[in-house]
């Protein structure tokens, strides 16, 4: 049975790198864009711009005069249906807001690996278009990061091209929609789980499985060769780079591993709570030299990345009384606009909190404040903002499209 994480109990590790062998994709029918915006249309359903409430914390109001500079205002604009592959709905997984577009992967539960990535044109954000689409047969998509001319993909790929499934997949871009010119090139381990691109470098994490263990991979950004690779169990998400610093969530338990983008050496390891549930996501968000991670069961963490230091945390949801599936209830996704923290907390729906870390120095304590939960049907596997524009990944249930205000 495929599971999207396995993690045995195995030492950190760092090893010499070897040559990568890049595999331009030459199966014309393993990739099946779609371009037709009038036949992608159909999945994209305009509500008019309809107000969500936030389901209030008692007193919360009284933190958010203090730190926030406005309560923020929700507008739900568009609900997108998931696509189909197969005769079997995908699971959204993840969203990368680029300037004017919006990327979002996908990818199937059970033995059979399918996946897709989409891309959203929101230059209006009140009026979101599906534009463009690419259909991954054999192939899960867990994550997906953006540069000018690429979609960079952490899948797994179960079509027997590789020792093992984790792999990173390029799709080339052309005047912004989707093509099938296609680079692949083996990660270490069952399954990426993260990826992140910034000026010369590509960073991947992947999961424990399989004959080989998991960890942070770098890649040259020109050529796909591997650049470094640091070696652990658990890799379940790589942040952006920001600054002096790039950030991986590692489960079982949860730490969060601090480390120089240029060089890949590692500076700190943060114990942190939570990660403790098997096959789950996180994500991590930085601003400043402030981390914010999604810790599954932990909730939200709040380190101080110049002291490797926790300095805060924001439980997960209440989980309600009679409910047979606590584990349903986790932090899977953090994001940050200014003061608003916004968590996809699996069966808690997305949570809306504000923090006072644009305030703290470095070694003070930052207090992060839950308002409530948007009053939105669903799940939410991901969130994440740009500017005024808010996507929330619901897993089976597709997505749902909001501005902030």
């Amino acid at each position: 049975m495929r599971t999207w994480f396995l993690v045995p109990l195995l030492t950190a590790a760092a090893c010499a790198d070897a040559p990568t062998s890049v595999r331009p994709d030459a199966e014309g029918d393993r990739i099946v864009v779609t371009n037709d915006e009038a036949l992608l249309a159909e999945r994209v359903q305009s509500t008019g711009g309809v107000d969500v409430p936030i389901l209030g914390t008692p007193g919360a109001g009284v933190l958010l005069r203090s730190v926030a500079d406005t309560n923020p205002k929700f507008t739900l604009h568009a609900l997108v249906r998931a696509p189909s592959a197969a005769g079997r709905s995908l699971l959204a997984t993840h969203v990368a807001l680029r300037g004017e577009y919006a990327y979002v992967s996908y990818m199937t539960l059970g033995e059979t690996a399918l996946g897709a990535v989409e891309v959203f044109d929101i230059n209006d954000p009140t009026n979101p278009r599906l534009v463009s689409q690419a259909l991954l047969s054999n192939t899960d998509v867990t994550a997906l990061a953006v540069d000018g001319n690429h979609v960079y993909l952490a899948t797994a790929s179960h079509d027997g091209k590789f020792a093992e499934p984790a792999v990173l997949e390029r799709l080339q871009l052309q005047g912004g929609k989707l093509t099938n010119k296609s680079d692949r090139v083996a990660v270490p381990s069952f399954v990426a789980t993260g990826v992140a691109v910034t000026g010369g470098q590509v960073y991947v994490t992947s999961g424990s499985g399989g004959p080989g263990l998991g960890g942070l991979t770098a890649f040259s950004r020109s050529n796909l060769s591997r650049v470094k690779t640091d070696l652990f169990a658990d890799a379940r998400a790589v942040s952006s780079p920001q600054g002096s610093y790039l950030a991986v969530s590692q489960g079982s338990p949860a730490r969060l591993r601090i480390y120089d983008p240029s060089s890949l050496a590692l500076t700190a390891t943060v114990p942190l709570s939570g990660g403790l549930l098997p096959d789950s996501k996180s994500a991590v968000t930085l601003d400043g030299d402030w981390a914010f991670v999604a810790a599954g069961d932990g909730g939200v963490q709040v380190v101080d990345m110049s002291r490797g230091a926790l300095s805060g945390t924001l439980p997960r949801p209440a989980v309600p009384p009679g409910f047979p599936a606590a584990h349903e209830h986790v932090t899977n996704a953090v994001t940050v606009m200014q003061d608003i923290v916004l968590t996809a907390d699996g069966a808690g729906g997305v949570s809306v909190a504000v923090s006072d870390h644009k305030r703290r120095r470095s070694g003070e304590r930052v207090a992060v404040q839950a308002l409530g939960r948007l009053g939105l049907n669903g799940s939410a596997n991901f969130v994440a903002a740009g500017n005024t524009a808010l996507f929330v990944a619901t897993g089976a249930g597709g997505l749902q499209i909001l501005t902030i205000r």
